[in-house]
């Protein structure tokens, strides 16, 4: 009973535990990433006129610029062609967003899967940004100090303080979509923890099948630890392979309500629950300006009162019509004519109560994730099936 206890527990250290572990904290670590763009929104954008006629000595703010120059392993120079700002990236995490791919093919509807790059945003060390060319794109969000005149972006010491660094190409205006959509891990169990605890206990498990092999009596033993130790290549092959097959899709399909939900609720997050979603409710961006909720009944109506903005849809309302939908625009009116439009403020269309959509998606992600982790149970469990008979054949 103690080596088959023993059997038992390097599978649920190795197999279990620690991916589980790493899988928590790296979705821990992209709802970090998300907290902090979501918190940019509430920044001001900088700029030259601000710089000249205001005290800006610890206030938070964004500025979208380009690399001007390089100062140190830890000190970059952007611009944005009338102001110029520096960024201390000491102990910064920069994130690359991932590329464009057919944003610029995308009609009325949102359609992210084909906009962007099926990847999360690539974490890298801040010296290797210096070796970034002049001209790339950057976004930074914090606080900004004033130093010998210049402004000057750097980490601050309260809550929340830490510096958000993104480099990006193609429109600003894609950056916040891109960057929610993107924010999360493609599949938590497979983290930085996996393929070595995976392959510690694969290998602690061969060796117990050596050690039983040789000791009379224990060949049942040595079976179940041989096939234990082949359970991480167990859902690549026959007959659970197809299974595997479907949880990956199942999988997908919940992380990308996941994503539908954060964007579903995106706009509604300037108005805050005690605003509610009424039409003519009103809330405003960080420079002043009113960002304006206005309702439509039907899909014609819905153009006509807002003309130019696209619709966000989600896979949960694909079969629902649109020209009977309650469309809920935000900020419309806000973006054309003005010469310093905030990219963060979006203009977008929403076929229903968008935090009503939202939940509705939460609860579709989460019998995905439950239905995807039975099935990839369920192959697991067949293939292990599978290689214990065959081993008792070739073994006995």
């Amino acid at each position: 009973m103690e080596r088959l206890l023993l059997i038992a527990g390097i599978v649920l250290l190795g197999y279990v535990i620690l991916p589980l572990f790493g899988g928590f904290r790296v979705r821990r670590q992209w709802r970090k990433f998300r907290d902090a763009v979501y918190q940019s929104m509430e920044y001001p954008i900088i700029n030259y006129p601000r710089v000249r006629t205001e005290v800006l000595d610890g206030e938070s703010f964004r500025f979208f610029g380009q690399i001007e120059a390089v100062q140190g392993d830890e000190q970059i120079w952007l611009t944005d062609g009338s102001l110029s700002v520096q960024v201390d990236l000491k102990g910064v995490e920069v994130f690359t967003l991932p590329a464009l791919n057919a944003y610029e093919d995308e009609d009325l509807l949102e359609d992210n899967e084909q906009a962007f790059a099926d990847a999360s945003p690539t974490h890298i060390p801040a010296n290797r940004i210096t070796s970034f060319p002049q001209g790339t794109r950057i976004m930074v969000s914090g606080e900004l100090v004033m130093v010998n005149s210049r402004p000057v972006f750097r980490s601050g010491d309260k809550k929340g303080g830490e510096l958000l660094v993104l480099i990006y190409d193609g429109d600003p205006g894609t950056i916040l979509r891109r960057s929610i959509w993107s924010g999360r891990q493609r599949n938590e169990y497979w983290n930085q923890l996996t393929p070595v605890s995976l392959t510690l206990a694969s290998f602690s498990l061969f060796i117990l099948t050596y050690i039983y092999l040789r000791s009379p009596g224990f060949l049942y033993l040595s079976h179940i630890s041989l096939t234990m130790s082949l359970a991480p290549l167990a859902p690549l092959l026959p007959p659970g392979l197809l299974l595997f097959s479907l949880y990956r899709r199942i999988w997908r399909a919940g992380r990308y309500l996941r994503a539908e939900r954060d964007l579903l609720a995106l706009p509604a997050r300037r108005f805050g629950q005690a605003v509610g979603m009424r039409n003519g409710s009103r809330a405003f961006l960080p420079d002043g300006r009113v960002y304006r909720l206005q309702t439509f009944r039907g899909l014609d109506a819905a153009l006509a009162g807002c003309p130019g903005a696209k619709i966000r849809t989600s896979r949960i309302i694909v079969g629902d019509s649109l020209d009977r939908s309650v469309f809920y625009a935000f900020g419309c009116s806000q973006q054309a004519g003005s010469s310093f439009a905030d990219p963060f403020a979006e203009c977008i269309m929403i076929p229903g109560e968008p935090r009503s959509l939202s939940e509705r998606c939460s609860r579709g992600a989460r019998f995905r994730e439950i239905l995807g982790a039975a099935i990839f149970g369920t192959a697991l469990l067949i293939n292990l099936l599978v290689i214990f008979t065959l081993l008792w054949f070739i073994l006995v």
